[in-house]
């Protein structure tokens, strides 16, 4: 589905960690998200932020969305991929039993 997009658009204030917008990146698709909405910074990462619903209509008018870097923010994703994440919490686990 998301292939099928010009470009991905979350407004949402709060999101636990903002998947949809890590699938549209893995996509390649261009992101817009909202600059006072609660995502972490490697999901904010290589989108482009609106300030408020003016700010989104000017961006989306003026296709600013297609200045946004789909290889770099696809390769953001590649961050959270389960054998990168299961490899740091490898290493996290060994330095606390190192410490303890």
């Amino acid at each position: 589905m998301y292939n099928s997009f010009n470009v991905f658009v979350f407004p949402s204030l709060w999101e636990g960690f903002g998947m949809p917008i890590m699938e549209a990146k893995r996509c390649r698709i261009p992101v817009i998200t909202y600059k006072k909405g609660e995502l972490p910074d490697i999901v904010k990462r290589n989108t482009l932020q609106f300030e408020d619903e003016s700010d989104l209509i000017s961006i989306i008018e003026n296709t600013k969305w297609k200045r946004i870097d789909t290889n770099m923010a696809y390769k953001d994703t590649k961050e959270c991929e389960e054998n990168v994440i299961i490899k740091k919490l490898e290493e996290m686990y060994k330095k606390v039993l190192e410490e303890s």
